[in-house]
């Protein structure tokens, strides 16, 4: 049961971060501007 609820947290996770990445990649068609780009990954990467 354990190992179930932590296939479920694991799979949780990852669809966040896929959904992050989708979201980053429509940013970045959006606004072009790298340095931006790189301010919003090292914030997010950094966890600020």
């Amino acid at each position: 049961m354990a190992c179930q609820k932590n296939f479920y947290n694991f799979s949780l996770h990852f669809l966040c971060f896929e959904l992050l990445l989708k979201t980053i990649c429509h940013l970045a068609e959006i606004v072009p501007d790298q340095m931006l780009m790189d301010q919003l990954f090292n914030s997010l990467t950094h966890g600020e």
